[in-house]
């Protein structure tokens, strides 16, 4: 960082964390002081472990913004390889891109990634940062998306010159971990994109709840099958987009059966939404 610093002395700003910054959970102490000490309005944000796919990422990530466009919600799929793991990550992160994504489309800009991701500064100091959630280790990008962004104010840029590529967490305890904390912000949503995303999630659970039903009673085959196989049908094409967009077609032909795991996903983590919605509450009550 000195090497760069000493480059470009009028562009490189590095700011000082305190012990009482250190203390609070997450990026976001240190993120909103970046923010102030930034000279222009625009910001365009990334983590340290990404980098941009080309050197087109500034100039087409910052093109939307306009007069109304003041957020610019970007990809950041990961890196990829042979594990096991990684087609599971890859798979829930393109999943999770089609989400926002689509919302965002529908006039619903839910959330963000924080990868990838520009802003107008004014958006920050109109809602006072972080205040809000500052007690959740994540949400500098989803929670702060969701109170600020709106249907005219929003715009997604999907080009693969954008992209920000990063390598997954590296093991299961880590992805666990990182999903436990991003999760933990949901329960803070607004009620119309709780409602929207329950539905998404309980439809996909009883579907195969539904296929487990006829299994065991050996009964309506003829009427549940064609809707599933049709159900299937369009995942695959619409994922299947994603991946090729991506370039991760082994995941092309693995949907069907990541598609069944993602059930026993929202089984797994549902229990982190809990926890989350509890230690909300209880930080609501200690600061009324």
């Amino acid at each position: 960082m000195n090497h760069w610093r000493a480059k470009y002395p009028d562009r490189i700003r590095i700011g000082q964390t305190s012990a009482e910054d250190a203390a609070h959970p997450g990026k976001k102490r240190a993120l909103a002081q970046a923010i102030t000490m930034a000279k222009y309005d625009q910001l365009l944000l990334t983590d340290a472990d990404c980098v941009p796919a080309t050197h087109h990422w500034l100039k087409e990530m910052s093109r939307p913004f306009s007069e109304d466009k003041k957020i610019v919600l970007g990809l950041a799929p990961y890196n990829v390889s042979s594990s096991f793991l990684n087609k599971v990550v890859a798979y829930e992160t393109a999943h999770t891109a089609m989400q926002y994504t689509s919302f965002a489309k529908l006039g619903l800009p839910y959330m963000g990634v924080g990868r990838n991701l520009a802003y107008h500064r004014s958006l920050f100091y109109k809602v006072n940062g972080f205040n809000s959630h500052e007690h959740i280790a994540s949400g500098d990008d989803d929670l702060f998306i969701k109170e600020v962004a709106d249907e005219k104010n929003t715009a997604i840029v999907e080009s693969q010159n954008t992209y920000c590529w990063s390598d997954p967490p590296a093991n299961w305890r880590l992805w666990y971990k990182q999903k436990q904390r991003h999760l933990s912000t949901s329960t803070v949503y607004s009620t119309k994109h709780k409602v929207a995303l329950g539905l998404y999630s309980i439809t996909q659970l009883l579907t195969y709840g539904l296929i487990l039903y006829i299994f065991v009673v050996g009964e309506y085959f003829q009427f549940v099958l064609p809707l599933f196989t049709l159900r299937m049908l369009l995942q695959w094409i619409i994922l299947g987009t994603w991946f090729c967009r991506f370039k991760q077609y082994a995941l092309v032909f693995c949907t069907p059966i990541f598609d069944f795991l993602h059930v026993f996903y929202y089984i797994v983590f549902s229990f982190s939404v809990i926890r989350g919605g509890h230690e909300f509450t209880e930080w609501a009550k200690r600061e009324k």
